[in-house]
């Protein structure tokens, strides 16, 4: 599965205001609730900060990866977020997270879950890449970039 197939317009935040990791979970879980791929928010929350709760989802590199394996949602559903000023994660590199995916995987979809977890740390594993991407205007052209950029890494 690929970052861009999941990606959509109203799925992508430009510019997250969220100051907290806590605020961040909540501003991008507000871009899946028009989706009607969560069917139960309340649940699917406690399963992300369930897991947030076993150690930090700041996986280093600017990138953080908060999620939940829960039957709360309907399929894998993701969303992403980029804050241009950093938000403290508890990153593994103990660096300022700016792009975050939260991301929601059915029970029994492990498979597809560890498959995606890979596919978007090698995304972003290039720095230049990742400051390129940082200021942009439009949720279009980064779905775009993201699509370009999962040709040459397949």
């Amino acid at each position: 599965m690929r970052l861009s197939q999941l990606l959509t317009k109203n799925r992508v935040i430009l510019d997250l205001q969220a100051q907290t990791k806590d605020e961040a979970i909540d501003e991008l879980l507000q871009s899946l609730m028009n989706s009607g791929e969560v069917k139960n928010p309340v649940e699917f929350v406690k399963s992300v900060e369930a897991r947030e709760k076993l150690e930090s989802t700041g996986i280093g590199s600017g990138v953080a990866i908060p999620h939940g394996i829960t039957d709360a949602v309907r399929s894998v559903v993701c969303t992403m977020g980029i804050s241009k000023r950093g938000i403290d994660f508890g990153a593994l590199d103990g660096k300022s997270v700016h792009f975050i995916f939260l991301l929601g995987i059915p029970k029994g979809e492990a498979r597809e879950y560890l498959s995606l977890l890979a596919h978007i740390c090698r995304l972003f594993r290039d720095e230049e890449w990742r400051r390129q991407i940082t200021h942009l205007a439009s949720v279009d052209r980064l779905i775009e970039l993201i699509i370009e950029r999962e040709m040459t890494i397949s």
